[in-house]
C-alpha cells in the first residue's frame, strides 16, 4: 500500500480537530456515567436489601468504558454487578431458578421503571435506555471461593461462566504508552466508522482486532502524524479478516464472542475512502481530505 507523511502535527491537528476526532475529546466521564445509571443500581440495592441480604453492592466497570476505547453516545457501559453471598448461597441451591432465573429477576426489576429493556442470554446481560445518550448493561455477577467472579450464561439451560473483568485493562496498560494511545484512537473511530456505515460488528469485536492488528503495524509506536495511514490500514485489515471465522477468543480475557454479521465490505469501502483522502491531503486538497474523512466517521465532522 502507498505510504504517505503527512504534514507537521500541527497541521495534522488542525486537519482533524475540523472532523472533531481529537480522541482526547472522546474520553467517556466514568463518575457521569455511573450518576446516570445510579437509577438501575439502586433498584438491585433496594431489592437485596429488603431480602437482608445486601452485605455491600459491588459494581464494577467492564469493556469498552474500562478499556478507554468507548465512545460516549455511542458505547454501552458495562456494568458487572455483584451479588451478595447469602444470594449466591441460594442460588447455587436453585432456590431462584439457577443462571437463567437470576437474569429473569434483573430483567423484571427494571422493567418496573425502564422501557425497552432487554436481556442477553449468552451474555448474560440485562441492557436498557437510561438517558439519550447512555444504553447502560448489566452482569449479575456471583464469586465463588474456586474461581472467582462468574456471571449467568442463560443458554443450554444456564451455566456460571468464570469472567476477569481485570484482564482486558491489564492487557491494554502492558501495552507501550505509545501503542496503547494509538489502539485506542483506532478502536474509537472505528466505532464511529461502525455507526455511520452501520457495520455489522461488535465493540468487543473492534476492540480485539485492533489489538491484534495494532501487534504488527509498522505505525504502533509512531506519532499521531502517522495516525491517518494507521486508520487506513486498520480498515484493509478489516476488510481482508476470513470470512469463515465466526468465533474468536478475546485475547484479554477468558471469554469468546461471535461475529454479529459480515463488516468486510464496509471495511473495503472505508478503506477506499481513507487511501482518497490521505492522497488528497498530500495533494495540499485538504478540504477534499476533510470532507472525504467525514464520510467515514460521520456527516457531524464535516466543517
Amino acid at each position: 500500500m502507498k505510504t504517505v507523511q503527512i504534514f507537521q502535527r500541527s497541521r495534522l491537528n488542525d486537519q482533524f480537530s475540523s472532523l472533531r476526532i481529537d480522541f482526547e475529546l472522546y474520553e467517556c466521564d466514568v463518575d457521569k456515567a455511573l450518576e446516570e445509571a445510579k437509577p438501575a443500581i439502586m433498584i438491585l440495592d433496594q431489592y437485596f436489601n429488603e431480602l437482608n441480604e445486601l452485605d455491600g453492592s459491588n459494581v464494577i466497570i467492564y469493556g469498552s468504558w474500562a478499556r478507554g476505547t468507548s465512545v460516549y453516545g455511542i458505547s454501552d457501559l458495562n456494568i458487572a454487578y455483584e451479588l451478595p453471598q447469602k444470594t449466591t448461597e441460594r442460588l447455587t441451591n436453585l432456590q431462584f431458578g439457577g443462571p437463567i432465573g437470576i437474569i429473569i429477576i434483573v430483567n423484571n426489576l427494571l422493567l418496573r421503571k425502564f422501557q425497552n429493556v432487554t436481556s442477553n442470554l449468552a451474555e448474560g446481560t440485562i441492557a436498557a435506555k437510561f438517558s439519550v445518550n447512555l444504553m447502560v448493561s448489566l452482569r449479575p455477577c456471583l464469586r465463588f471461593p474456586e474461581i472467582g467472579l462468574t456471571y449467568a450464561n442463560g443458554q443450554r439451560g444456564g451455566t456460571w461462566r468464570s469472567f476477569d473483568p481485570q484482564l482486558c485493562v491489564d492487557a491494554f496498560q502492558k501495552l507501550d504508552p505509545v501503542v496503547r494511545d494509538n489502539l485506542i484512537r483506532i478502536c474509537r473511530a472505528a466505532r464511529l466508522w461502525k455507526k455511520y456505515f452501520s457495520a455489522p460488528i461488535s465493540g468487543i469485536l473492534i476492540d480485539v482486532l485492533a489489538f491484534e492488528f495494532i501487534q504488527k503495524s509498522p505505525y504502533r509506536a509512531k506519532s499521531i502524524r502517522y495516525f491517518d495511514c494507521l486508520l487506513r490500514d486498520f480498515f484493509h485489515f478489516l476488510a481482508n479478516v476470513d470470512r469463515e471465522q465466526d468465533i474468536w477468543r478475546v485475547k484479554f480475557s477468558n471469554e469468546t464472542i461471535r461475529r454479529i454479521g459480515h463488516f468486510e465490505d464496509y471495511a473495503l469501502q472505508a478503506y477506499l475512502i481513507s487511501q482518497q483522502a490521505i492522497d488528497c491531503f498530500a495533494a495540499k486538497q485538504e478540504r477534499a481530505s476533510i470532507s472525504l474523512w467525514s464520510r467515514i466517521l460521520g456527516p457531524d465532522y464535516n466543517e
